[in-house]
């Protein structure tokens, strides 16, 4: 069975916004190699400051719970929004 992604809300919010892992790891100071790990469940994770930098500097401040949250997000009421 195929690994899940680590960050599906992530996922969907770089798409959204067209940023890459590249940019991720410009941000956190890394390799675009490690960050992909990080991404794909292979090693490793990003820091509580990482996600923070993450968040203000590429998604304008979008909830870093709901980014870096395991679960996708599926809301009810589809005029409630993680964005600020």
């Amino acid at each position: 069975m195929p690994s899940k992604m680590r960050y599906p809300n992530l996922i969907a919010e770089m798409k959204r916004y067209g940023i890459t892992q590249r940019d991720l790891a410009r941000v956190v100071d890394r390799r675009p190699e490690t960050v992909s790990k990080w991404m794909n469940n292979a090693t490793g994770d990003f820091t509580i400051g990482d996600a923070v930098r993450i968040s203000r500097e590429l998604f304008g401040g979008v909830s870093v719970d709901y980014l870096f949250s395991a679960e996708p997000y599926t809301p009810a009421d589809p005029s409630i929004s993680p964005r600020p």
